[in-house]
């Protein structure tokens, strides 16, 4: 099975940052999803385009600040001007409040504000993983397409591999039209399944998942979240700097290119 290795949360923080940079130089990534809308992101950019890093866009709608000012997204921001968590994102998203024409004109200002970086975006995915929600996929496509992106992340939430039901399962999964952009078979994010320092859940043994990894065929991208301490300006987040650390030394580690036979 082809593995693509991709860390979210370039620009997040300085940790962040340098735990990508870190990993990469390594070669335990592949790739890395920047976020634009974040105050560490011009340096993340920097970096990147000095380690010649391949990088996406992480589409983002429930942190930091929005590209374009308040008042031509108003639906997608609070008072402050900052975007509303993601909870409040999907509660909003899925009762109808947030206008889709709001959504995609600053999901473009995103990946335009990184192609004026200097940017060459190889792929597209979404903060939270909101590209599960099929019309929200279906715009993820349409934008791929439209800035010749060449891949995007599933949004088939049956093909997530996870310990446990999703909570984003709730949606119909979207089907696939073309072969442009691609799309990777099945998604797994490492932090559902590392629950300490080298400690995985007890379903990672399980013969489904041994199965389905095992086969020759397909795509499987693995989502990481690393971060290297100390960050003090790590930013307040249920995906805390201390696990994301466990991610990263993990990673970075002995025992990583044994872990599901890849080789590193």
């Amino acid at each position: 099975m082809q593995v693509i290795l991709n860390a979210d949360d370039l620009g997040y923080s300085p940790g962040v940052n340098q735990a990508i940079m870190d990993l990469f130089a390594q070669e335990r990534l592949t790739s890395a999803s920047l976020l634009v809308t974040m105050p560490f992101t011009q340096p993340a950019i920097e970096m990147a385009l000095a380690h010649i890093l391949p990088v996406g866009v992480h589409l983002d709608l429930s942190k930091g600040r929005p590209i374009l000012p308040p008042e031509r997204i108003p639906a997608l921001v609070k008072t402050d001007g900052t975007f509303y968590s993601s909870p409040i994102l999907f509660a909003r998203v899925l009762s109808g409040i947030e206008p889709l024409s709001q959504i995609a004109t600053e999901l473009r200002a995103q990946i335009e504000y990184a192609l004026n970086a200097g940017i060459n975006p190889t792929h597209l995915d979404t903060q939270a993983h909101w590209q599960a929600i099929p019309y929200l996929h279906r715009l993820v496509r349409r934008l791929a397409v439209e800035y010749s992106v060449p891949r995007i992340r599933t949004g088939n939430v049956l093909r997530a591999l996870a310990p446990s039901r999703l909570w984003l399962a709730f949606p119909h999964h979207p089907c696939r039209h073309s072969q442009y952009p691609s799309e990777s078979d099945y998604l797994l994010s490492l932090h559902q399944w590392l629950l300490g320092p080298g400690e995985f859940h007890p379903v990672w043994k399980s013969s489904r998942l041994h199965t389905i990894l095992s086969n020759p065929k397909g795509v499987l991208e693995i989502v990481t979240h690393p971060c290297k301490l100390p960050d003090p300006s790590f930013p307040p987040d249920s995906l805390n700097a201390q696990r994301r650390s466990w991610e990263y030394e993990f990673l970075l580690g002995n025992s990583f290119p044994n872990w599901m036979h890849i080789k590193a």
